[in-house]
């Protein structure tokens, strides 16, 4: 196979260090300057955070948004390709936001000084280290404690040290990189004891304090009985919340996770009714910088969200065949231990492709979907944790023989295929068509 593929699926850096590619969400080129967001992008950006600090301020709740810098951006000087050519979509973000006179945090200039201390972001992983959320999470606290003074926020927490471990290599699954990593971690003066996490099912487990909350466990609810607050959060949240997650559970007595990119049903959220519905006195938006490039609705709902759900028309395709629409073409089985093959109908019909497979998953599990488009392969690998996950994602018509390949981790726990819905966007000839 060529390399360019794995080019797009990351970068290797300088002196060990490895970088997420162009493959998620164009992280590398946002990062670098190199991917230019539209200005209306970037304004609707800013106009969703002032609205949702209105909504939040309404019902007598602090707001908090959080762009969670990429590795790219805070250790750029690790990049062995193009290096920075402008402004990221991130950075222009903040600047019209402060334009229209919110001040939104900014992490990465802290992030960059802790380096001095010890890594914030480690050589073999994307995410931000323990260590980084402990920075981040200063930040937010010393936002927080300016808007509400009387929040006791971190009371008998001292950090005494930093620990680096290999562990956390994210590379070897995505790419098969091996090395030593170099994960980091604050160490604390105290145990500060347990909390009770409360699935959405209705299961709980208790778990020390300063465990990581896991994308893979999100809806998530957790209930501290220790917590110096009896203040309740409200966390929206991807991926990048994990590492700054236990710091939260600290510090408030109970904390509602919620995804904010994507739900199990495909419905986005809506920040008024979740309000509404859990009452908290803070709410966190937490986002990874590569979420950046899609346009955020007033409320606070991701494009790359809510495509599934938002989708109109009625062209629906289904496997296992379903008598009310047409038949999806799958080759494969759904244990996935080999490829599956999915063939999107009508290429010449459609603009592209609202995907939702969902999957039976054991704890942990992992799947890979695969598509090529002008010779490059595109794959994306999922998280899922126990029990119904269903993935969403937009394909375009363009994708070679309209194939897509789906494959489970042999490394992770089973994931059985149980549905295909596919959707189609509808070209432009299609509708004028079907209007006449």
């Amino acid at each position: 196979m060529s390399d360019k593929p794995l080019r797009s699926l990351y970068n290797l850096g300088k002196d060990g260090w490895v970088f997420l590619g162009n493959i998620y969400q164009n992280e590398l080129d946002q990062a670098l300057g190199l991917y230019e967001s539209k200005d209306e992008e970037i304004e609707d950006w800013a106009a969703a955070i002032l609205t949702m600090d209105e909504i939040c301020r309404s019902r007598n709740c602090i707001f908090v948004p959080v762009i969670v810098p990429s590795k790219t951006a805070v250790y750029e000087d690790k990049v062995m390709t193009a290096q920075a050519s402008g402004p990221s979509p991130r950075t222009r973000i903040i600047a019209a936001a402060r334009d229209h006179g919110y001040d939104l945090l900014d992490l990465r200039p802290r992030l960059q000084e802790a380096r001095a201390t010890a890594d914030t972001y480690s050589r073999l992983n994307s995410h931000w280290t323990e260590y980084g959320g402990w920075i981040g999470w200063r930040c937010v606290a010393e936002r927080l404690a300016a808007a509400d003074p009387d929040l006791v926020l971190d009371e008998g927490l001292e950090v005494v040290g930093v620990a680096e471990s290999d562990t956390m290599n994210e590379f070897h699954d995505l790419a098969g990189i091996e090395g030593v990593n170099n994960w980091t971690k604050p160490l604390f003066s105290n145990d500060p004891g347990q909390i009770v996490k409360v699935a959405m099912g209705g299961s709980t487990r208790r778990e020390a304090v300063l465990a990581p909350v896991s994308l893979q466990e999100i809806p998530l609810n957790i209930a501290n009985p220790n917590s110096k607050n009896d203040k309740t959060c409200l966390v929206l949240a991807d991926s990048s919340v994990s590492s700054i997650s236990a710091l939260i559970n600290y510090n408030f007595k109970y904390v509602y996770y919620r995804n904010h990119h994507w739900t199990d049903t495909g419905v986005p959220f809506n920040l008024n009714d979740t309000i509404a519905e859990l009452r908290p006195d803070v709410v966190l938006y937490v986002s990874a910088e590569r979420y950046s490039i899609f346009p955020l609705e007033v409320d606070g709902r991701s494009s790359a969200a809510t495509r599934c759900a938002a989708a109109g028309g009625g062209f629906e395709f289904r496997w296992p065949p379903h008598h009310t629409v047409e038949s999806l073409e799958f080759r494969g089985t759904a244990a996935l231990s080999e490829p599956a093959n999915l063939r999107l109908p009508g290429l010449d019909r459609f603009a592209g492709y609202e995907v939702a497979i969902t999957f039976a998953a054991g704890e942990r599990a992992q799947i890979l979907v695969s598509y090529v488009i002008d010779g490059d392969v595109k794959q994306t690998w999922y998280n899922l944790r126990e029990g119904l996950n269903t993935v969403f994602f937009h394909a375009p018509s363009d994708i070679l023989g309209g194939n897509i390949w789906v494959l489970r981790s042999e490394a992770r726990a089973p994931a059985v295929l149980t549905e295909i819905r596919v959707r189609g966007v509808p070209t432009e000839e299609t509708l004028s068509a079907a209007a006449t």
